[in-house]
């Protein structure tokens, strides 16, 4: 049987969290939710209205098995940029065709601050490639780091942003200190 202290304990957690839940409803009116695509308010909850959701599209196959970009001519491997140049990377993965809609999207959560679309980015990379991470059993995303300067001036780097949101989708650990960022400035881009 339980003691009075313990049903007081009981009673102030419940108490903390219906309040949480309130005040995270009242930030949901002050503060709605918005489209990642278009930023107009969305109230389906899935991060995308329903006008954008076929206005976006999911890269698929043939895909440049270097980058991820869609392939015109399913008999090449690798894209004409893949062709010309090397990268540090193994392999990269494109969630969305990067045209309209996602390129806007994309620009606005880069530089407009815009850091809630990346739970629809996450959530978009899980679903596309869920199995596949669990496939190859990831243990840890290492968000590429940004030069001081320009995290500075923007305040936060995306690509750290967009790796804790997935890992926090995919149970996969985030670590954004194992690279060190760049001495280099580099040009935006």
């Amino acid at each position: 049987e339980r003691s009075g202290k313990d049903l007081m304990k009981i009673r102030k957690n419940d108490i903390f969290l219906y309040g949480r839940k309130m005040l995270f409803q009242m930030l949901e009116i002050l503060y709605p939710r918005r489209c990642a695509v278009c930023d107009e308010i969305e109230v389906t909850g899935k991060g995308i209205c329903p006008l954008c959701k076929d206005k976006v599209h999911v890269a698929g196959e043939p895909a440049c098995k270097k980058c991820g970009k869609p392939l015109v001519d399913e008999r090449k491997e690798f894209c004409t940029d893949c062709g010309k140049k090397h990268h540090v990377y193994t392999q990269g993965k494109a969630v969305f065709v990067y045209e309209g809609g996602i390129r806007n999207s994309m620009y606005r959560f880069k530089y407009g601050n815009k850091r809630e679309y990346a739970e629809f980015y996450a959530n978009a990379a899980v679903e596309k490639y869920g199995v596949w991470l669990n496939k190859i059993k990831a243990e840890v995303l290492i968000p590429i780091p940004m030069y001081s300067r320009k995290k500075r001036l923007r305040g936060y780097n995306q690509a750290e942003v967009f790796a804790r949101e997935l890992g926090r989708k995919a149970g996969i650990l985030v670590d954004e200190h194992l690279v060190r960022s760049c001495l280099l400035y580099t040009s935006p881009s």
